[in-house]
């Protein structure tokens, strides 16, 4: 629930019961994510400047951010393909006054959300922003054909999404001053690259920490302001304006807007990573880029040289994203007691032991949630940016595990089998073997050793 990634989870999910590992179904759906990223931009800067060489560029700048490579492990991140989309579809609006249009643009804002709820709330803000640019100084009847079109977006995305952002509203999700202050970016994350990079690794790589790879490429920044010189058409205004309130919010409490507009709108109060608007940052960045070489190509007159000018961009701006290496942590081998509870009937597992409700950064959830992809079990386990009550509420029921107290909630609770890591908490782990020994209505299924490690499963038996 943390960011929003039903739609790649939907599409990854079939990948991987055809027999993918989770792994390669991820890296499937990140090529995937890539190829569609640049190829709904090209179709934007394709529409606004007319040049297929331009278009070129504004994909690849949007497609190949190194800050798309500082998320590899984040796949909602990487679904950012709709945003060109809905920009798209906002410039046939305001160009037809289709409602057709407006469905359009409704369609890709749901169908971001769904992807990553994040992105969907930075679009949004991003369309306001284009939309009142493009509006001041228009006539009245201009402005009036975007009501039916504009009316037809909402309601199609107020529709699509409300379902999947209820949980959202029913938990109040919001995050503390504090929280956003402690992940808003400072002017330094904008010279922050992978140190794996193999042109700005050893001079930003030291940088680098989570959420904090924000470099856009020195070819991608030329580029738009090249684009962004006067004299400026409206739809040009309106990008640089949207760029420059991006990166402003993309600082978060160390910005000027973010802070008043997280205690205005309700949706921002749900963001705790307000870096993330640089994917807007980077979808202006795209578009102006695109404008910077179109204006470059327009002095040429040869077909052949345009050409061979739009490949040396591309190719700058690919030599210049590129980050290779990915430094990747080797997962250890899953424990054969995973195979043994695929082998069992559905039931619910616990694996032991869990955070503390006030610790719940330091945990090993998401292992236990890579090990379940062996077992396919339910999981009371769970890692996520965002934690519901209910699950709060169990971490603080089940402190004082393996008390008969807690064993009898465990059972109330329909959990089944109880997996105990030694690895994790030595000493609890010997307290606790101690204590279910003792219990009758409790089994030992097997246990196994991984080197210095142990893990023991047990079953509670049904009351």
């Amino acid at each position: 629930y943390s960011d929003g990634v039903l739609l790649p989870g939907v599409l990854g999910a079939p990948l991987v019961w055809l027999g993918f590992s989770p792994v390669l179904a991820h890296n499937a759906l990140l090529l995937l994510s890539f190829l569609a990223s640049g190829v709904a931009m090209y179709v934007l800067c394709r529409d606004f400047t007319g040049s297929a060489v331009a278009a070129w560029v504004g994909g690849v700048v949007f497609a190949f951010q190194p800050y798309r490579f500082g998320h590899y492990p984040q796949l909602e991140l990487l679904w950012g393909w709709p945003i060109p989309v809905a920009l798209w579809a906002l410039n046939r609006v305001l160009a037809t006054g289709s409602i057709r249009d407006g469905v359009w643009l409704g369609t890709a804002v749901a169908v971001q959300a769904f992807s990553c709820l994040y992105y969907a709330v930075f679009l949004v803000t991003a369309l306001i922003v284009l939309l009142a640019v493009q509006l001041v100084g228009r006539r009245l009847v201009d402005m009036a054909r975007v009501i039916g079109p504009g009316l037809a977006a909402c309601v199609v995305a107020t529709v699509i999404i409300l379902p999947y952002v209820l949980p959202y509203i029913q938990m109040g999700a919001t995050r503390s001053e504090q929280e956003v202050e402690n992940w808003s970016p400072t002017l330094a994350n904008y010279f922050a690259a992978l140190p794996g990079h193999w042109l700005y690794g050893r001079a930003m790589g030291s940088r680098a920490s989570l959420e904090s790879v924000m470099f856009p490429g020195v070819a991608a920044i030329a580029l738009a302001l090249i684009g962004s010189w006067p004299p400026l058409t409206r739809r040009r205004a309106a990008y640089v304006v949207l760029l420059v309130i991006a990166f402003d919010m993309s600082f978060g409490s160390h910005g000027l807007l973010y802070g008043t507009i997280s205690r205005t709108i309700w949706a921002y109060r749900g963001l705790r990573v307000p870096g993330r608007m640089f994917v807007i940052v980077s979808a202006a960045l795209a578009v102006l880029a695109a404008e910077g070489v179109q204006r470059v190509t327009a002095f040429i007159k040869s077909p052949p040289l345009r050409g061979a000018v739009g490949i040396a961009f591309v190719s700058v701006v690919l030599l210049e994203s590129a980050t290779a290496p990915i430094v990747l942590k080797e997962v250890p081998d899953t424990a054969n007691v995973y195979a043994r509870l695929a082998a069992e009937p559905r039931s619910v597992v616990m694996e032991w032991p869990m955070p503390h409700s006030f610790s719940l950064g330091i945990t090993h959830e998401p292992f236990y949630m890579f090990a379940s992809t062996i077992h396919w079990q339910p999981l009371v386990n769970g890692y996520s940016g965002f934690y519901p009550p209910s699950y709060i509420g169990f971490l603080e029921t089940i402190e004082d595990f393996p008390s008969h107290l807690v064993i009898e909630y465990l059972r109330a609770s329909s959990v089944r089998y109880v997996l105990l890591h030694s690895e994790f908490d030595p000493r609890g782990y010997v307290d606790a073997r101690i204590a279910l020994s003792n219990r009758s209505d409790i089994e030992l299924v097997t246990e196994e050793r991984q080197g210095a490690n142990e893990l023991a499963l047990y079953r509670i038996a049904p009351r």
